[in-house]
């Protein structure tokens, strides 16, 4: 029994003690963050603080890429800011809304408006979503998407993150689920 024992404990031993190779990416990872409208002010803000923690460990050199209807909270745009700062390709799609933000000026600013260059920010033309015309009654094409595509971040490759809150305080943004 005694001989089992130890020939478990060295093979835990040896497993565990195992180093990942240097430049070794994360496993990939499926998972859900949900904001609690009800909860604390961290409650609430669970999916920004996680993207905005996926920005700020991606690397120079990466590129992230944003779809996102519109954003009137600056907490995102500003990471995005600082990410292009120290080096990530930035390039991000809004609605044409967009524009009317007062974050607007800053991004484009910052990541230019040139689709040919590594780092850019647009705004779909007003009345439709970039690739789309429909008018569907009253209502006309938007770029209603809302993920962010990280090359990489926080040591893993090719991240994807979709949701459905806009970057906005109301209850369809951060004051939401």
């Amino acid at each position: 029994m005694n001989k089992w024992k130890s020939l478990t404990f060295a093979t835990l031993l040896a497993v565990t003690t195992l180093v990942a190779p240097q430049g070794a990416l994360a496993a990939p990872v499926t998972s859900a963050v949900f904001n609690n409208p009800t909860g604390t002010a961290a409650d609430k803000a669970l999916l920004q603080n996680k993207i905005v923690e996926l920005i700020g460990t991606a690397p120079a050199g990466s590129r992230i890429r944003m779809a996102m209807y519109y954003a009137d909270d600056a907490t995102i745009p500003n990471a995005l800011i600082a990410a292009h700062q120290r080096g990530v390709n930035v390039q991000v799609i809004f609605d044409g809304r967009e524009t009317a933000e007062a974050l607007w000026p800053s991004l484009t600013a910052e990541l230019g408006t040139s689709l040919s260059a590594a780092s850019w920010a647009l705004a779909c033309p007003a009345g439709r979503g970039c690739i789309g015309s429909r008018v569907l009654g009253s209502v006309d094409s938007i770029n209603h998407n809302k993920f962010f595509l990280f090359s990489s971040t926080g040591g893993a490759a090719n991240v994807v993150v979709q949701s459905s809150a806009n970057l906005h305080n109301g209850r369809d943004g951060l004051g939401g689920w």
